[in-house]
């Protein structure tokens, strides 16, 4: 049965790759680009369906993973590190990153990337007639100042940056229970905490905080710390540039629970239509990334206090709060006008 699986997702991969190849040949110049981005288990998939509805893009999904898309190891070799997240400080030029990049906001990259085959088929063929793109990503939340500042689109060709934040207990439980986006799985702590230093080091944005930052890495002493400190450093890079930069932040906990409002103002500012009803399916519909199939619905907003012990939560918000990262809480919701101004130390 796995192998028959197995069989399934790589016919599925090749079919979207021919679909994509052909989509690039047909399609030089896209009208209009989202880059949309996350960290792993944030929504991104959530938000990226209900967009794909509202927008009729076609989809390039998650363009910087290299088991999807294996060609970006020409491009981007020296980001392959142990705790794989791109990041370039904003006026820093790399050749090999600019030139995947550029072909990744157009849509003129091909992979190997798998969904349902009935999902697939309707969307594929869809995809064929659209001129708009929607990238949606999980690993390049570091890099994503830096696209914005040196990719700003032209006359003809519209970018937008759109960077989607979630609560980091909802997170963190689901990284740890599901698997996804947890370098844990592959790294010993004591290795992933040596690579998060490093990351530290680098961060040029870190560096008004980095001695806490140092101080934090070195005592962190279980997995649910670790993962906090690296939702932490994921966050804090683009945020420090968000209100300088055109990137426009959404909340997961916001378009869940309020989407009469919340989605509809999203969807406006980025220039899509509105249709409720549909949208309404989409928001309530089960959307997964893994064997699992975890339920991407309202309900699944509170269920990471029922899944993590308040010593968890204790020590994952005391961390983030440690970054100066204080608009989550033990609340569900967090303190929205406080996420919106956010401005670092």
């Amino acid at each position: 049965m796995n192998a028959f699986k197995e069989l399934v997702r790589r016919a599925s991969g090749a079919i979207t790759y021919t679909i994509e190849k052909i989509w690039t040949l047909s399609h030089r110049s896209p009208s209009s680009t989202v880059y949309m981005v996350g960290v792993p288990r944030s929504g991104t998939t959530w938000l990226m369906s209900i967009l794909e509805e509202a927008g009729k893009f076609r989809v390039v999904f998650e363009p910087f993973n290299p088991r999807f898309y294996p060609a970006l190891r020409r491009y981007l070799k020296r980001h392959l590190k142990p705790i794989y997240r791109p990041y370039l400080y904003l006026y820093e030029d790399d050749k090999g990153t600019r030139e995947y990049a550029l072909r990744v906001l157009l849509g003129h990259v091909a992979g190997l990337w798998y969904f349902s085959p009935k999902r697939m088929f309707y969307r594929n063929v869809r995809w064929l007639l659209s001129n708009r793109v929607l990238v949606k990503d999980i690993a390049t939340t570091r890099l994503l100042p830096w696209l914005a500042y040196w990719f700003r689109g032209t006359e003809t060709w519209k970018v937008q940056y759109l960077l989607l934040i979630r609560h980091p207990c909802a997170v963190i439980e689901s990284q740890m229970r599901v698997g996804i986006g947890n370098p844990l799985r592959v790294l010993p702590l004591e290795v992933a905490k040596k690579a998060l230093l490093r990351d530290a080091y680098r961060i040029r944005e870190l560096a008004p905080i980095r001695d806490e930052v140092i101080r934090l890495v070195d005592s962190i002493a279980k997995p649910v710390e670790f993962l906090a400190a690296l939702w932490s450093i994921d966050y804090y890079v683009p945020l420090y540039h968000a209100r300088r930069l055109p990137i426009r932040v959404a909340i997961y906990e916001e378009l869940a629970l309020h989407p009469a409002t919340a989605l509809r103002n999203l969807l406006e500012s980025l220039g899509l239509g509105w249709d409720s009803q549909a949208l309404t399916r989409e928001v309530t519909r089960r959307s997964s990334t893994s064997a699992e199939a975890v339920a991407k619905t309202v309900t699944n907003v509170y269920k990471w206090r029922e899944r993590m012990t308040k010593q968890d939560v204790a020590s994952v918000i005391s961390i983030v709060h440690r970054f100066g990262l204080t608009f989550y809480d033990e609340k569900i919701e967090p303190d929205y006008d406080s996420l919106k101004t956010w401005k670092s130390f």
